[in-house]
């Protein structure tokens, strides 16, 4: 089995990630034909890697592992394999824009590098997978809806099921389609709200209408806010059947906890857990004038060991309707298995009079 040993989020206008993999060195052992990396995820899609012995040469291939009917998801993406004598002689190849789907779910090279020269001229047995994937990664393509039908089939999308829904007024201008509405649902797992973003592109070819990317809140019922359309009618295509596609951008659970904020030195504690139903635990205090949260990962002797469990997540107050984010990006933390958590100190740019 090719191992995970590291992973980093690059941080680019495309929210490119790479992935550091370990080949075992029976790989070149004549009995062993192929390692293959356990399933991970990479821009809300589940992949896998597979690297092939094909007579003197070693293929790789990227495979899609959440492909559902009806959904394509774009991607670029590519592998190299680290030269110990200069970065000058790594091997590499790359594919961009590789359309992957049910009937396609695999892209990659059969004649990737000889195994010879791995063998021989100082290759370390270490791969790196740079998974680069544009924004809008996923759509349900030609997802045709016909009139007697209000719901499309299911698709995968960031570790959910999603459907979409149409609904029209039955009593438009001479039986026609006139004034609708369109809405995204969340099937599964419901612990969780969750802000997504995506967006709609609705009719044919000839006639098609496009939403701006909408940026909701998935409740804990699966629902999202309603996008009204208009004129359906002059959208249907030949065969009277109405396309429309989804194109899903980002999902990013959140949870809302009551955190006690006082003006004074002792600290007030909040349990809560996260979509992987591990416990956390954070503390408010001030310090000056500043509000302080301490953030500790109570569950953290649950890490197996010799893992490290990656933790990307960002804090934000909210006041009403307005919700302001402590962080510009993500904050990215590594664990390792312990008996308890020190903690994470947060020194947040709010003043308690501002809180209050």
């Amino acid at each position: 089995m090719a191992l995970l040993c590291r992973y980093t989020a690059v941080g680019d206008r495309s929210a490119s990630e790479v992935f550091t993999l370990c080949l075992p060195k029976l790989l070149v052992a004549e009995n062993v034909l192929e390692a293959v990396t356990r399933d991970f995820m990479a821009s809300y899609q589940k992949w896998c890697v597979t690297f092939v012995k094909s007579g003197r040469h070693l293929s790789v291939f990227v495979s899609l592992k959440s492909a559902t009917d009806g959904m394509t998801v774009y991607a670029d993406f590519s592998v190299t394999i680290l030269s110990r004598e200069h970065f000058t002689k790594d091997e590499s190849f790359g594919e961009k824009n590789c359309e992957f789907s049910p009937t396609i779910p695999t892209h990659g090279r059969k004649t990737f590098v000889c195994l010879e020269s791995i063998c021989n001229e100082g290759y370390i047995d270490e791969f790196v997978c740079k998974m680069h994937l544009p924004e809008k990664v996923t759509s349900p393509r030609d997802g045709s809806i016909v009139i007697d039908r209000v719901e499309s089939s299911q698709f995968v999308f960031g570790a959910y099921e999603w459907n979409v829904a149409l609904s029209w007024d039955p009593n438009g201008r001479h039986g026609y389609l006139e004034k609708g509405s369109i809405s995204l649902h969340r099937l599964t797992n419901f612990d969780h709200t969750c802000q997504v973003a995506f967006q709609y592109i609705v009719g044919s070819k000839e006639r098609f209408a496009n939403s701006p990317v909408l940026r909701l809140q998935s409740d804990l019922s699966g629902n999202c806010d309603v996008y009204p359309v208009d004129n359906l009618s002059t959208m249907l295509g030949r065969d009277r059947g109405l396309p429309l596609q989804v194109e899903m951008i980002s999902v990013i659970p959140t949870t809302t906890i009551g955190v006690p904020v006082v003006s004074r030195s002792s600290p007030l504690s909040t349990h809560f857990y996260d979509r992987d139903k591990q416990a956390w635990m954070i503390e408010c205090s001030t310090i000056e004038t500043r509000l302080r949260l301490r953030l500790f990962y109570t569950d953290i002797f649950n890490i197996p060991a010799g893992y490290v469990r990656l933790v990307s997540l960002n804090i934000g107050l909210r006041h009403g309707a307005e919700f302001q984010k402590l962080f510009k990006r993500p904050l990215t933390l590594h664990y390792l298995q312990r008996e308890v958590d020190d903690g994470f100190d947060i020194v947040a740019n709010v003043t308690m009079h501002e809180v209050s």
